[in-house]
């Protein structure tokens, strides 16, 4: 934390003035009715609600759409929630609006997450509630990311009540790697409320537990028991965002889609994605994304801890596009072809080592890398750049790290 009265002032500029706040309460009591139609009728969404609360709180959900902020909000409607957005939301034509109706907290994903924090634990003491999806990122394959001890010492810092609060459904309405919404069963459970005097005799791990547990969702075990239908005219179109390796022939990137159907360019298997989010097909090895998605990471994995010579390219994207992002606008350095070795990401003649990349994360349907390398924030995006296979790569290469330590 920064002690100088500097650090002080720009910590004061997170917290929303009075005058602010009342605004952004006001403009969310207008819209929530529309909000709370518009969810039921276009997703059908049934809500576990809570009654109005009455002392700051911080609630937890996990992250399944892009629509989570208002369904996770509307389980609390008596209360307003500050919320975290993206960076990249702020670039966007509304940006403004959003400032100034809403003031979420900006997230700059692929950067640090400290000033992020320190704007919610700010306005947490200042008596506000904030919204958070502790994942940080949706799941390609429906089961809830697991979060870290960190999360459950930004708690006992916030020194609030914790809410949280498990989304079902979400992922077969809008499953992370795919381009069209699905109309089909959304609802909201609540898992726990836990008040501050108890959080406060708890370990950070113990908090980070409570939290995996009531948040935990496997969306694959859930459907095996409902089969609820998700319709939409485009169910398989953008798989291959995720679904990166063939198990018949083993080779990358060459899963395409179009419709409800899925193939592979080179070995001719074939599929498709059915209305209960599973998949058919002769000779398919797997009738989930989940199973499909598991059996990737094993195998990339086990392929790429044998790549030990660092002079040996592992991938070639083509026709991605390389900027530097400075102050929330994209300045674009060059386009081309991104080489990815087992150390480093080289474009042109610019080299980012990964030694000094400090973070990584994807967008838009992993079709764009964002991540600092020597204190620059860089995004890497292509139409068919699957950036889950960088974004892995990086992550073996920080465990890597961590278990020489």
């Amino acid at each position: 934390m920064e002690s100088s009265k500097e650090g002080q002032v720009k910590n004061k500029k997170n917290i929303p003035s009075p005058a602010d706040h009342k605004r952004h309460k006001r403009f969310y009591a207008i819209v929530r009715p529309s909000i709370r139609l518009f969810l039921k009728f276009k997703y059908g969404l049934k809500l576990e609600t809570l009654p109005k609360q009455k002392r700051p709180f911080i609630l937890m959900a996990n992250h399944t759409t892009e629509v989570d902020t208002v369904m996770s909000a509307s389980s609390v409607p008596r209360n307003f929630l500050y919320f975290i957005a993206g960076e990249h939301l702020f670039r966007g034509k509304y940006g403004h609006v959003l400032k100034k109706y809403c003031d979420p907290i900006p997230l700059p994903k692929g950067s640090s997450a400290i000033p992020t924090i320190r704007a919610m634990v700010d306005r947490v003491k200042a008596g506000y509630n904030i919204m958070i999806f502790p994942e940080g990122s949706r799941s390609f394959n429906g089961e809830t990311a697991k979060v870290s001890q960190a999360t459950g010492k930004m708690v006992k810092i916030a020194g609030c009540d914790l809410i949280t609060y498990r989304l079902m459904g979400g992922y077969f309405v809008a499953p992370r790697w795919a381009y069209k919404f699905r109309k089909g069963k959304m609802w909201g459970e609540l898992g726990g409320v836990y008040k501050a005097e108890d959080l406060k005799n708890m370990d950070p791990q113990e908090i980070a537990d409570i939290i995996n547990r009531d948040l935990h969702v496997n969306a694959y075990e859930t459907q095996r028991k409902h089969m609820y239908t998700y319709k939409c005219d485009a169910l398989a179109e953008g798989l291959e965002n995720y679904l990166v390796l063939c198990p018949k022939c083993g080779k990358f990137d060459t899963m395409q889609s179009k419709g409800n159907e899925f193939w592979c360019s080179e070995c001719g298997q074939r599929g498709i994605y059915d209305e209960h989010g599973f998949l058919q097909g002769d000779g398919l090895k797997f009738n989930s994304v989940y199973d499909w998605g598991k059996w990737i990471e094993q195998e990339f994995d086990a392929r790429m801890s044998k790549k030990t010579d660092n002079s040996e390219r592992l991938f070639l994207e083509k026709d991605v596009k390389l900027c530097e992002l400075v102050d929330g606008q994209e300045i674009p350095i060059c386009e081309g072809e991104l080489e990815v070795y087992n150390d480093r990401m080289v474009m042109g003649e610019n080299v980012f080592d990964l030694e000094h990349t400090t973070n990584m994360s994807m967008l838009y349907f992993g079709k764009t890398l964002l991540f600092t390398c020597h204190h620059k924030y860089y995004s890497i995006t292509g139409e068919h750049f699957h950036a889950w296979k960088e974004n892995r790569l990086y992550e073996l290469f920080e465990e890597a790290v961590k278990n020489k330590e």
